[in-house]
This record gives structure tokens, sequence and C-alpha cells, in this order.
């Protein structure tokens, strides 16, 4: 991961949005934080941070000829003026 796991610590300690499904959902403070994201068809933060950089490798990999490096860092290719990304 590119990102210090205590950036996610931070979010994970507001846990906010645990709260925010507790309450929609009218579950108990033990109901498990797990069943509360599936019932929603969501991921927590953390997995979907995971899940955008293994976006971004995909396309890295599977689709080179819209994405360009320059100077070590990604840059979209246009095509047509328009963003491929």
């Amino acid at each position: 991961m590119n990102i210090c796991d205590s950036y996610f610590d931070k979010i994970c300690e507001l846990n906010t949005g645990n709260k925010m499904l507790r309450i929609l959902q009218n579950k108990h403070l033990y109901f498990p934080v797990v069943e509360l994201y599936k019932n929603f068809n969501a991921l927590p933060p953390l997995k979907l941070h995971e899940l955008q950089i293994l976006m971004l490798l995909h396309k890295f990999i599977h689709h080179s000829d819209i994405l360009n490096i320059t100077a070590g860092t990604l840059v979209p290719s246009s095509v047509n003026g328009d963003i491929a990304i």
C-alpha cells in the first residue's frame, strides 16, 4: 500500500461510518461491522483504498496504452482531447 496505516487508524478511530450504518439499520453496538457494510454492498475505508490501488494496477498492466509514465508519475493519455482514464 502507498499510505501509512496510521492515516487509516485516524479514520477508523472516528468510526462515524460505522455509527451511521448502525443507526440506519437500527442494529445494536455488538452487531458485526462486516455485516453492516455487507447489507449496504459497501466496503470499509481500508478495503476501498486497497480496491482503488488494485484497479490502478489493473489499468497499468492491461491497458498500458492509456497511461503514460512521465518523470515517475502517471499521466493520463488523451485521445482526441478526451482523458482516457
